[in-house]
């Protein structure tokens, strides 16, 4: 499973690095709720599904973070009077 996973996750993502990350978070999200809820019926898709949203969330974050160091950057910089920091 984890080669097939890679492979899909890599073509999808492009980042080999953060495809197997994902799919590292996968197996240890597997680990920790299958042993309660039991194994699903697609193990397989089980865990594409949580290694694509966790290269989502991943995306997300990284959005987030640029968006405020953007912010930050205008922030710092010096306005002229009346001009407002938001574009």
């Amino acid at each position: 499973s984890y080669g097939r996973l890679l492979a899909f996750l890599v073509s999808r993502f492009r980042d080999v690095q953060a495809a197997e990350d994902a799919i590292a978070e996968a197996f240890t999200a597997a680990l920790r709720t299958w042993p309660t809820q039991g194994v699903p019926a697609a193990p397989d898709a089980w865990l594409l599904v949580a290694a694509r949203n966790h290269l989502r969330m991943g995306a997300r974050r990284a959005r987030v973070r640029d968006a405020f160091a953007d912010a930050s950057r205008r922030l710092e910089q010096p306005m002229a009077p009346g001009q407002s920091p938001f574009p």
